[in-house]
């Protein structure tokens, strides 16, 4: 009998080891698949917050021709209106804390790089970002989104 209840602690003493390792690596790896998912998440935020701005009628047209529109022909519509456009959108999915910086660049052509908002996002690491290309007459612009906490 004194036997089998020494045995019979010793098992339950392994169960409990086995648990505790199983635990304890589970715990190890959770952190990094938190940090992958926030990455996707913020990667997935910027990348729908880029084409739903470029997608969005206003009274002076679609995002992307005012931005085409001022790049090419000096037109100020998208200056006019994407300040407050990112602001409301921002607000509105709770992101208040949140800075942005939008790029125009030439992709075939000779040309200058145009920005919009606060140019200060891309001075240090950890902002993330979303490209796009956008054609005006056989040209074509790369159009980036950089976003960070303030």
């Amino acid at each position: 009998m004194k036997g089998q209840t020494s045995i019979m602690a010793m098992v339950i003493a392994m169960v409990l080891v086995v648990f505790i390792i199983i635990f304890m690596l589970s715990s190890a790896f959770s952190g990094q698949e938190d940090q992958t998912l926030k990455t996707e998440f913020r990667d997935m935020y910027t990348n729908n917050l880029l084409l739903s701005l470029l997608a969005t009628d206003t009274d002076c047209g679609r995002f992307s021709d005012m931005l085409k529109s001022e790049y090419f022909e000096g037109r100020t519509c998208f200056s006019e209106k994407v300040g407050a456009y990112m602001k409301g959108v921002l607000n509105a999915t709770g992101n208040t804390n949140y800075a942005w910086m939008i790029e125009a660049e030439p992709k075939d052509f000779e040309g200058i790089t145009k920005t919009w908002g606060d140019e200060s996002v891309t001075e240090k690491p950890g902002y993330w970002d979303a490209r796009t290309i956008l054609s005006y007459s056989g040209r074509q612009l790369e159009i980036k989104l950089y976003i960070r906490t303030k």
